[in-house]
């Protein structure tokens, strides 16, 4: 069979708006030429030439929007500074006031960065790890009773995954995700959230509100019904990649903590 999962992947993520016609064609007019082919994109020199083109792209794109949103974060902070800091100072000169418990090398604002981005992100973290938790039992009930005989040993722990290709693990696979992979950026979430909130308090906590919501969201559109990954953006309202934002804002005010601790903003 010929190996083309390199082609379908960069096509989920290219654009919709994008003409994908002659790649099809090519890969098309490969796989009739040469179905032993190991890999069509070195059979076929043009379609080779037209992935690396579309990969190329796909990456310039990805550099020029995390260009765009790391400029849109720069300037939140520096209006956190600029704008936020003298009306709070005037109207509201207690939140600014350093915060006894920590020896004033915060604000008490800071207090809001631990309520949000730590306590109630916990909470959503142990929200979402029961997905995974009830989900397994039903779908090895809904496995055995749609005939298969293995469904105990492939639902059961300490298997992260349920295997194999039935519709019964792709589903239960997509809920694992939605806890799994939250795990996996949640450290980086927090690290930066208590870096950051020592300098931008506000636009830390306001991202860990986005982060929260974004992340039930997106586990929202991961469990919906038909087990396809990629409802984790479409079936999330939108919300699904703000996740990323959320966590790239949180990077960027620890930035700006580092900066200001290295004196250079």
């Amino acid at each position: 069979m010929i190996n083309v999962d390199w082609y379908d992947r960069w096509l989920h993520i290219i654009p919709p708006t994008h003409n994908r016609e002659p790649y099809d064609t090519l890969l098309s007019d490969t796989m009739a030429r040469d179905p032993p082919c190991a890999d069509a994109a070195q059979y076929h020199p043009k379609l080779a030439s037209a992935t690396f083109a579309r990969s190329s792209l796909v990456a310039m794109s990805m550099l020029m929007r995390l260009g765009g949103m790391s400029s849109v974060f720069a300037g939140g902070c520096i209006a956190e500074k600029v704008l936020l800091g003298p009306f709070l100072k005037r109207f509201a000169p207690a939140l600014l006031a350093p915060a006894p418990l920590l020896g004033g090398v915060v604000t008490k604002l800071y207090g809001a960065v631990v309520i949000v981005n730590v306590v109630a992100s916990s909470c959503m973290m142990f929200y979402l790890s029961f997905i995974p938790g009830t989900a397994r039992k039903r779908f090895a009930e809904k496995a055995k009773k749609n005939g298969d005989e293995h469904a105990d040993e492939r639902f059961a722990l300490p298997k992260l995954y349920a295997e194999g290709f039935s519709q019964e693990a792709k589903e239960f696979n997509c809920h694992q995700r939605a806890h799994q992979q939250a795990l996996e950026t949640y450290t980086n979430f927090v690290v930066c959230s208590i870096i950051g909130g020592i300098r931008q308090p506000i636009m830390t906590a306001l991202a860990g509100c986005l982060y929260i919501m974004a992340r039930v969201k997106w586990a929202q559109g991961y469990t919906t019904p038909g087990g396809d990954p990629m409802n984790r953006y479409k079936a999330s309202g939108g919300w699904g990649m703000h996740v990323w934002t959320s966590l790239l804002a949180t990077v960027a005010c620890a930035m700006s903590t580092g900066l200001g601790i290295a004196g250079i903003v």
